[in-house]
């Protein structure tokens, strides 16, 4: 999904598979990938591949992949995961949205990629209905009156996100180095064309940088 998606964005071939690498190969798939959550992650890809054709093709069939993949990434079961992956697919879909504006009436894509989520969520009501029940009866640490997402991953966890398993103290394991190529691949990645960084690369750059910000609460993002 990685591959294709950079592809239709106009990487050429080298590059869009070492950005399938250096996706597949980040931190978050080397530390989560023993929890059955870690597939929430491939959906990112997927769905932001799904909106561009939404926005590109005039057919019904991108349409129900899209609704379709956003059911199905809330079927894993993880709200946290779900929640991030479909919030970043609609981030990219409103952005793009405003962007194709010309070439395609903002009325028509609009009703295409609303109608999309729509039916998605749709299609996981059964799931969906379940939870929202669910989630006003349970104790957990998610609620607003306990303590901040920094207590559960501290600052220094950043590290993972470029070198998964660095050492925190005795006993830990050995560093990981893996984690670096995921910068390198990234740095190669880039070298699409003018159009595809022009239009998206900076998308990403911002998304990365609130994520970062996010999780780790810099004091910034409460």
């Amino acid at each position: 999904a990685a591959y294709l998606f950079g592809r239709v964005l106009g990487l050429r071939v080298v590059p869009a598979v070492v950005t399938s690498a250096a996706f597949s190969l980040s931190g978050w798939f080397f530390l989560y990938s023993n929890n059955h959550f870690s597939r929430s992650y491939v959906f990112l890809p997927l769905l932001f591949l799904l909106v561009e054709l939404v926005l590109r093709s005039p057919g019904f069939l991108p349409v129900f992949g899209l609704a379709v993949a956003v059911a199905t990434n809330i079927y894993i079961g993880m709200p946290e995961a779900s929640l991030f992956v479909l919030g970043a697919a609609s981030v990219y879909a409103a952005v793009r949205l405003v962007q194709e504006r010309v070439a395609t009436p903002l009325r028509t894509s609009l009703a295409r990629l609303g109608g999309a989520g729509l039916l998605g969520l749709m299609l996981a009501s059964p799931l969906l209905l379940l939870f929202a029940e669910y989630e006003s009866l349970s104790f957990n640490l998610h609620k607003s009156q306990f303590e901040r997402g920094s207590e559960a991953a501290p600052p220094w966890n950043l590290l993972h996100w470029i070198v998964p398993w660095f050492p925190e103290g005795a006993g830990a394991p050995p560093v990981n180095w893996v984690g670096v190529t995921v910068v390198v691949s990234a740095l190669v990645a880039v070298s699409g064309h003018e159009e595809t960084k022009r239009l998206h690369a900076w998308l990403f750059v911002v998304l990365g940088v609130l994520l970062l910000v996010k999780i780790y609460d810099f004091e910034v993002l409460e």
